[in-house]
């Protein structure tokens, strides 16, 4: 049989088509309505679109507090402060100096508006390096402790090359590698330890992005190392 919309070309042959030139009009008037519905349904929708770009879709309320929420707890910061101001009212103290490279590196490498802090360690105001490996000799809890160490002395370092860190708008991201053993898992709780530390001297700007994993051995037998992009002020 014929599709019933269109007209047969072999209507005088075919039981599913009467061939009346009347039947053909009527038809043929269907058809029109049809596309004609077709082109009004488009406008309609490309009307819906202009209004849609003119007044713009906002989600409800309860989204944006979702979406706004952060993992990490923000400090109330003033706009005045440095960064210096903040890291004492942490209760953080920085090393006098930055812990030197131990090969053929530098601390830090600057680029426009970022700056790449070379890896880093545990290493204590006396030179004290935290060893072992994490799940077997040291427990998340104390590397994570040493992660946060480690975030005190990258600020460090990047206090050293850059003159201070009133300059330092933010951080990008960090690359967290812990010592551990075969069968540990914990790798980003370890890694909070320098995330909130960030996240609570640079507010919202310190939240970043992240790698963080496993590794069968670090420099020195160290517990862990972190390399951290940071963004700086035009």
């Amino acid at each position: 049989h014929c599709f019933p919309r269109f007209p047969c070309r072999t209507r005088d042959r075919c039981e599913a088509v009467p061939s009346s030139r009347a039947t053909f009009r009527a038809r043929w008037r269907r058809l029109r309505a049809v596309f004609s519905g077709h082109v009004v349904r488009t406008r309609s929708i490309s009307a819906r679109w202009r209004h849609q770009s003119r007044y713009p879709w906002v989600p409800p309320a309860n989204v944006i507090a979702r979406e706004q929420k952060i993992f990490m707890s923000q400090p109330d910061l003033q706009s005045r402060d440095t960064i210096i101001a903040r890291l004492s009212r942490l209760g953080i103290k920085l090393p006098p100096a930055a812990p030197e490279p131990i090969g053929a590196f530098c601390n830090v490498r600057r680029t426009g508006r970022l700056a790449f802090v070379s890896g880093q360690g545990p290493v204590e105001l006396d030179g004290t390096l935290m060893r072992g490996k994490v799940g077997r000799d040291v427990t998340a809890e104390e590397a994570r402790d040493h992660a946060r160490l480690v975030a005190v002395n990258i600020l460090a370092t990047l206090r050293d090359h850059l003159g201070g860190l009133d300059s330092v708008s933010g951080v990008v991201k960090l690359l967290g590698l812990v010592n551990a053993a075969s069968d540990f898992e914990r790798h980003p709780f370890v890694i909070d330890g320098a995330s909130t530390l960030l996240a609570d001297v640079f507010g919202p700007e310190g939240v970043h992005a992240r790698s963080a994993f496993g590794v069968a051995s670090l420099p020195n037998n160290i517990t862990v190392e972190i390399e951290a992009v940071f963004e700086l002020r035009g």
